[in-house]
């Protein structure tokens, strides 16, 4: 029932659980999900938030993933929001990272709040 592939989140201090480490992994559902969650697992609502995504170009071999994962984190890294009246919020929200496929590229989403 998951909306969209798995993601790698890293989340801000205040979303970590105690004992718990940023990372995790998670998919979206729907709201008004209520379907059994695999032990272990835990299901949260994240806040109404805009994201900017970046994302790589396709890549011809399966080895490349590495560099594709790193060319998008160099744009986000590069990227001036300030310029277009917003600032990253990683405080407020996780960033996404969906990984990389050869056929997609690799696909990061960020949160940003009006500056």
């Amino acid at each position: 029932e998951h909306m969209d592939l798995p993601a790698f989140l890293s989340l801000p201090p205040h979303m970590i659980p105690s004992g718990c480490a940023e990372g995790a992994v998670g998919i979206e559902v729907p709201a008004n999900y209520s379907g059994q969650l695999p032990e272990g697992y835990t299901l949260i609502d994240l806040p109404a938030g805009e994201m900017l995504h970046f994302q790589s170009a396709p890549y011809q071999d399966e080895n490349a993933f590495a560099e594709a994962i790193q060319s998008v984190f160099s744009a986000y890294e590069a990227y001036q929001p300030a310029a277009y009246g917003y600032a990253f919020d990683t405080d407020a929200l996780p960033v996404f990272n969906f990984g990389a496929f050869a056929d997609k590229g690799a696909r990061i989403a960020v949160p940003v709040k009006k500056a």
